[in-house]
């Protein structure tokens, strides 16, 4: 049975932990999917957790400060149907990597965003469902996990982050490097029981199983939020912020003709089994 939460402290405290029985793996990491349906609260836990757990480090014996250099060329391209804008770089050999430093961070928050599909090769019908399971380049987001989860040849990716200005996916977005401990990957239809999505559980799956065999972990986290006049009235808010609507009513007539029913078919689609804990956002997100 999963633990239900009001905040992220508790994953927190579980990551630590596997880190912890897992200390003698040099290279091994703990990969967090977390998922639930728009507005639950995704994003805003995955940013608190990975500052917690960037916080606390410091405190736990898990891992060293690392610098890693900016890539240069890619050993291996992989690209979906977005091409280049959506494609992930993965770089296997130190001497990839280029000669401008920056910290490695002890956790990292990625966003399953930078894999909308770009506007170019969408039909009118999937720009105005944009968000829907169709719209993103879910070969790809099966790809990152994989990566993440089973493969140990790569020293550091690149990764498309998503540009609210331009309204799409850009390239290169996000490095991240093997020596990083923590990666907090968040995204509506990660655990989604749908082809190709499904494969993704199965990843987990496959883990959990095979842990004799592999030196990462994998947490799962679903992410549930308040009731629907709460969550129409927060993506409202967040379609207005961000320029997608012009007006806070054209957002929640978004949130009732498009988001409703990805939500339905996040909480009803996705595999629960593997779920590690519950993050109940319903008291923290309530309207005031």
């Amino acid at each position: 049975m999963p633990v239900e939460s009001s905040d992220v402290t508790a994953l927190s405290n579980r990551i630590l932990e596997k880190l912890e029985e897992d200390k003698s793996q040099e290279d091994s990491r703990v990969v967090v999917l977390i998922y639930g349906a728009p507005g639950s609260g995704k994003s805003t836990s995955a940013e608190l957790l990975t500052k917690d757990l960037n916080a606390r480090f410091g405190r736990k014996n898990c891992g060293n400060r690392q610098r890693v250099s900016v890539p240069s060329q890619p050993s291996v391209i992989h690209q979906g149907k977005g091409k280049a804008q959506t494609q992930i770089c993965q770089y296997n050999e130190e001497s990839d990597i280029g000669s401008e430093n920056e910290e490695i961070p002890f956790a990292i928050h990625l966003k399953m965003d930078g894999f909308h599909l770009p506007l170019s090769v969408l039909d009118e019908e999937l720009k105005r469902r944009r968000g829907c399971q169709e719209s993103f380049d879910d070969s790809l987001v099966v790809k990152l996990v994989e990566l993440l989860l089973n493969d140990d040849t790569w020293s550091s990716l690149s990764i498309p982050d998503f540009d609210h200005a331009t309204k799409d996916p850009v390239n290169p977005g996000i490095y991240v490097s093997r020596k990083t401990k923590v990666v907090v990957f968040e995204g509506l239809y990660l655990m989604l029981g749908i082809d190709p999505w499904s494969q993704i559980p199965k990843l987990v799956k496959e883990t959990i199983e095979n842990k004799s065999r592999s030196k990462n972990t994998v947490q799962v986290a679903h992410v549930r939020g308040g009731n629907e006049t709460e969550t129409a009235h927060r993506i409202a808010l967040r379609h207005l912020q961000s320029g997608l609507v012009v007006s806070y009513d054209e957002g929640r007539n978004r949130y009732f003709n498009n988001d409703l029913a990805n939500a339905e078919i996040v909480e009803n689609q996705s595999v629960t089994t593997f779920d590690d804990i519950i993050i109940n956002n319903s008291i923290r997100l309530a309207i005031p």
